[in-house]
């Protein structure tokens, strides 16, 4: 009596480590509703994401110019903000067999911080929040950002990169998203008592 059986061998690349998500059988209908949703939130949907992070850059960068007045003064850092998103997924948009990880992960590691220092500067601009300290706030953060954006091209590894940024960058970043949300909810609290 034979058994119904399977056998995969499966050869990994040089320097792959990752082991083989689940492999399973089954219908062709729930087949291809894994495969759906599984390829929903893989790179396919960052690349959608540039893409039209890219045209909404192109699209507000056009429209700051066309239109210049007090109350469009906040679309130029939309714009480079919306251009410098795509960068900060760069290692994960291009992957491709022969591409240079150690430089894609520094451009994209350095990329998360301009675009967190540029969200601070949107958010500053946009809300007229703290409009006499605007400068200074943006002055000294970009001289606690510069040190370690240089610092962050220094590893030549993947994983000294990866951990530079974790132990540095990253802890500035969440520092300057907290300072940004706590300035969005001073922006909503004075719109609502007036």
């Amino acid at each position: 009596k034979k058994n119904n059986s399977l056998a995969i061998e499966l050869l990994p690349k040089f320097g792959e480590k990752n082991s083989v998500n689940g492999i399973f059988i089954s219908n062709r209908e729930n087949g291809e509703t894994y495969v759906f949703w599984r390829n929903l939130f893989s790179v396919n949907f960052i690349r959608a994401m540039a893409l039209v992070s890219i045209v909404i850059f192109l699209y507000f960068l056009i429209f700051s110019f066309k239109r210049k007045s007090k109350h469009t003064s906040y679309y130029i850092p939309f714009s480079l903000l919306c251009l410098i998103y795509p960068l900060s997924y760069l290692n994960n948009i291009i992957t491709f067999n022969f591409s240079d990880t150690l430089l894609l992960e520094k451009i994209s590691r350095s990329a998360l911080a301009v675009w967190t220092y540029l969200t601070l500067i949107y958010i500053l601009e946009f809300t007229k929040v703290l409009k006499k300290y605007k400068k200074q706030i943006t002055g000294g953060m970009a001289t606690l950002y510069l040190p370690f954006l240089v610092l962050g091209w220094l590893p030549d590894t993947v994983s000294k990169v990866i951990e530079f940024n974790i132990k540095y960058t990253s802890i500035l970043s969440v520092f300057t998203i907290i300072f940004a949300i706590v300035v969005c909810f001073i922006f909503v609290y004075r719109t609502k008592t007036k």
